[in-house]
C-alpha cells in the first residue's frame, strides 16, 4: 500500500491467507469503508490554545450558559451543564474555525506569492518587506496549529529535528483509527465481521450482561 492509497483509505487493512497448492499467499485487502458512520464524540484540539482569542472566548460562552441555569440549581449540575453547553459550542466553532483556517492558509501563501512576483522586476519597499514577514509569521503559526493537531491525532508527544511537516505525523494518525477498530469477534457460532453483526453482539452481549441481575 502506498502512503497516498492510506492517505485515501485511512481505515484499510491487508492481511495473507494460508498457502494452498503454490509458493504465494493469497492477500486480502480491506479499504474499511464498509462500516457505517458513527457519530463524532468531542474532543479537545490542542491547537485551539494557540489562538488569541480562545481563553477569552470560552470565559465568555461560560459565563453565558452560567446565566442561563435555574435558581437553585445544585453545583454540580451547573458545571455539568455548562460543561454540555460548552462541549456544544466548541463542535460548531471549531467547524468554522478549520474553515476559516484553511481560508486564511490559503490567502497568506497568495500574499506570499504576489509579493514574490514582484522580485522578478524590482525590490520590495520596506512596507511591503515588513508585510512579508508578518504574512510569513502568520503562515507559521497555521503550519504550527496543523503539525499539533497531526500529533494530536496520532498521539505522538515527539517530533523528529527538521521534520515539522504534518505529513510526518498523518500515518500514525491513520494507524491509531486501524488500532481502534474492531473488525472480527469470535462468537458462540465462530467468528462474527461486518459493523452492523459486531454492533448488534456487542448490543445483545450486554443486553444480557446487565440484565441477568434483573
Amino acid at each position: 500500500m502506498s502512503v497516498s492509497w492510506e492517505d485515501r483509505y485511512p481505515l484499510c487493512n491487508a492481511w495473507s491467507l494460508t498457502r494452498v497448492g503454490s509458493d504465494h499467499s493469497p492477500i486480502i485487502l480491506d479499504s474499511g469503508e464498509h462500516g457505517a458512520p458513527r457519530p463524532k464524540y468531542f474532543f479537545f484540539e490542542n491547537k485551539w490554545t494557540l489562538r488569541p482569542d480562545f481563553n477569552s472566548l470560552v470565559t465568555e460562552e461560560w459565563e453565558q450558559s452560567a446565566a442561563r441555569r435555574p435558581e437553585g440549581c445544585k453545583a454540580m449540575d451547573a458545571w455539568h451543564g455548562s460543561l454540555c453547553f460548552l462541549r456544544q459550542y466548541l463542535k460548531g466553532w471549531n467547524i468554522k474555525h478549520d474553515g476559516d483556517l484553511a481560508k486564511e492558509k490559503s490567502d497568506r501563501m497568495l500574499d506570499l506569492a504576489q509579493l514574490d512576483s514582484l522580485l522578478d522586476t524590482r525590490a520590495l519597499s520596506p512596507e511591503e518587506l515588513r508585510t512579508r514577514y508578518e504574512t510569513e509569521g502568520q503562515l507559521e503559526r497555521i503550519y504550527q496549529m496543523e503539525e499539533i493537531h497531526w500529533q494530536q491525532m496520532g498521539n505522538e508527544t515527539w517530533v523528529l529535528k527538521g521534520d515539522s511537516n504534518t505529513q510526518f505525523f498523518h500515518p500514525f494518525a491513520n494507524g491509531r483509527r486501524r488500532k481502534n477498530s474492531i473488525r472480527s469477534l469470535e462468537g458462540d457460532r465462530g467468528e462474527i465481521s461486518g459493523q452492523p453483526d459486531i454492533a448488534a453482539h456487542v448490543t445483545n452481549f450486554y443486553k444480557n450482561l446487565f440484565g441477568a441481575g434483573s
